[in-house]
């Protein structure tokens, strides 16, 4: 296997536990040249990984005469293998378009996609597993080891980056947002100001949307980030950082592949799925609601649990 083509074009915790894959494949077999089909919302996140040589940029709104282009694109290479890690009829059509013997897909994929796979890559035993789990199972359907690395590294080009951003480095990071209002703890205010005051010496930083802007405490080392940072400096302060702490999110996910400790807070969905992978690291820390809401998880828990995460060795 020379030349490998990837396509998973979304979404962005979905893409990161897909890089962990490569990066996993590539540590068995480094000499390989990765290609990687990309929505273009997160073209720049795939560029600046290290594990990644090339792009193709699926545009999603382009339609119809868009797509017959990517495919097109995708034809104008052979490769020797095709890794179909989404499995919806899109990707499908993208592994058919490919020119290459060896085209493995989720034995999940829905609406078609199966029908172009030479191989389907059989889940893991246990009905519910981890995604990392899921998509580890193409490592041994490439007859490597199902050994997951987790040692990304991501360098964006022409990156702006201000003093209060520099500042952050070693700081601890705060995500108080998710999609779903239900994964958000209510108490992210109150936790980061009695952090600060606990650990003065600390820089933490309010890493949200403008709609969580006006709930940030104001404190000497608490830096209000809201609505103000974009996806490729959150990555690499999440990279430079001590410490993230977050609900079920995609920050946790990119801490965990970048090797940032991490304290996540759940409560409808359950870490044994849905945690940093993986799961048993020393410095991936989990805090799961008795009751599944997340209103019920105590300030204090998460004071303790933040201690442990701050003492932990890199």
């Amino acid at each position: 296997m020379k030349k490998l083509l990837v396509i998973k074009p979304s979404s962005l915790g979905d893409i990161i536990h897909g890089l962990q894959i490569v990066e996993s494949i590539r540590a068995q077999a480094p000499q390989i040249h990765v290609t990687w089909v990309v929505e273009s919302a997160f073209k720049s996140v795939v560029e600046a990984c290290s594990t990644v040589d090339a792009v193709i940029v699926f545009d999603r709104r382009g339609g119809v005469a868009a797509f017959i282009r990517l495919l097109r694109e995708i034809r104008s290479q052979r490769y020797d293998t095709v890794l179909d890690l989404q499995g919806l009829a899109r990707s499908g059509l993208m592994t058919m378009a490919a020119r290459a013997k060896q085209k493995l897909g989720r034995a999940d994929a829905r609406e078609g996609a199966g029908l172009f796979y030479s191989q389907k890559v059989a889940l893991p035993a246990a009905k519910q597993a981890h995604a990392v789990e899921i998509l580890a199972k193409f490592l041994p359907a490439l007859d490597l080891q199902a050994q997951v690395v987790s040692s990304l590294r991501f360098a964006f080009k022409d990156l702006v980056w201000d003093a209060s951003l520099a500042s952050l480095k070693g700081g601890i990071l705060v995500f108080p947002e998710s999609r779903r209002l239900e994964k958000e703890w209510p108490h992210f205010a109150g936790f980061i100001l009695s952090a600060a005051e606990k650990y003065p010496q600390k820089e933490f930083a309010w890493c949200a949307s403008e709609r969580s802007a006006a709930a940030c405490p104001i404190a000497d080392n608490i830096i209000n980030l809201a609505g103000k940072t974009s996806l490729q400096q959150v990555i690499v302060l999440i990279q430079e950082s001590a410490g993230v702490v977050a609900n079920d999110s995609g920050p946790i996910h990119i801490a965990a592949a970048v090797g940032t400790p991490i304290l996540g807070l759940y409560g409808p969905t359950p870490p044994a799925l849905y945690g940093p992978y993986p799961l048993d690291k020393p410095s991936h820390f989990t805090i799961e609601s008795g009751d599944k809401t997340m209103g019920s998880i105590e300030m204090k828990t998460v004071i303790e649990a933040l201690g442990r995460l701050i003492s932990e060795p890199d």
